[in-house]
């Protein structure tokens, strides 16, 4: 959902459209492995067993990261609200009841990790997650399927950028010393 008043309130949640853009590399990948296998079996009548495993060792590589991704991403952003003040330089996430206020230049560390379209051929290439740290230690993530694209909205803040094959919450967190 998105609303936009007089261009400078910008309020964002999870929509239909981001889970579609999303999932559309994963969509493009069914339909060329669904057609190839197709005609493969078509072609040269290779037995159904080796087409299931063909099929269990092409979707565990390719599709179950994605499946991974989206729903960590979803369950990270339900009942998320977005909203960026551009006349007030102000931001304001709320999840639940909880509530973060904070102005543009209370931002502290603003990292971006995901695809930074250098190489895109993965099923995951449209999945990435925003790392606000605001004063006060106070910190949040939001992911593409909320909004995909933060860096015009808030002006004078330097978004760090960090290329992702899978830009995984858990793992990111895991993985930190």
């Amino acid at each position: 959902m998105r609303a936009i008043i007089n261009n400078e309130l910008i309020i964002k949640k999870m929509n239909f459209k981001n889970h579609l853009y999303a999932l559309f590399p994963l969509m493009v990948f069914t339909l060329v492995v669904a057609i190839g296998i197709y005609l493969f079996y078509q072609k040269y009548g290779v037995p159904e067993k080796t087409i299931m495993i063909l099929i269990v060792i092409l979707y565990s590589l390719f599709a179950l990261p994605s499946f991974f991704l989206h729903i960590e991403y979803f369950i990270n952003d339900i009942n998320v609200s977005l909203t960026i003040d551009s006349r007030n330089r102000q931001v304001i996430y709320e999840k639940y009841k909880h509530r973060i206020v904070f102005n543009f230049n209370e931002i502290e560390k603003l990292l971006f990790f995901g695809e930074t379209k250098d190489f895109n051929n993965l099923t995951t290439q449209n999945y990435s997650y925003y790392y606000f740290e605001v004063k006060d230690n106070k910190s949040f993530i939001i992911t593409s399927l909320v909004i995909r694209n933060i860096d015009h909205l808030i002006n004078k803040v330097n978004v760090i950028k960090n290329r992702r094959l899978f830009p995984s919450i858990l793992f990111e967190n895991i993985l930190k010393p």
